[in-house]
């Protein structure tokens, strides 16, 4: 388990200096039953994100605990 919040806690700083770089694309998530934020977000007509313009979703795949503990030996 410290395992794991010590990943978490590495990629939480890791997104946090990425964003105090400046890298603020338009990325949002699509998971694997095709849902996303966009329909809930109250700054979509600042992102003014449109897939016809070329943006594209992070597709969040569904995983299993294995599968978490396997991604989490290959980022570090």
């Amino acid at each position: 388990f410290n395992n794991l919040l010590d990943f978490v806690y590495n990629k939480c700083i890791e997104m946090t200096k990425s964003i105090l770089e400046g890298n603020i694309e338009i990325n949002p998530y699509k998971k694997y039953d095709g849902s996303t934020p966009c329909g809930y977000c109250q700054y979509l007509s600042i992102c003014q994100f449109d897939k016809s313009l070329g943006n594209n979703y992070h597709l969040i795949k569904k995983m299993n605990s294995d599968d978490i503990i396997k991604q989490k030996d290959v980022n570090q």
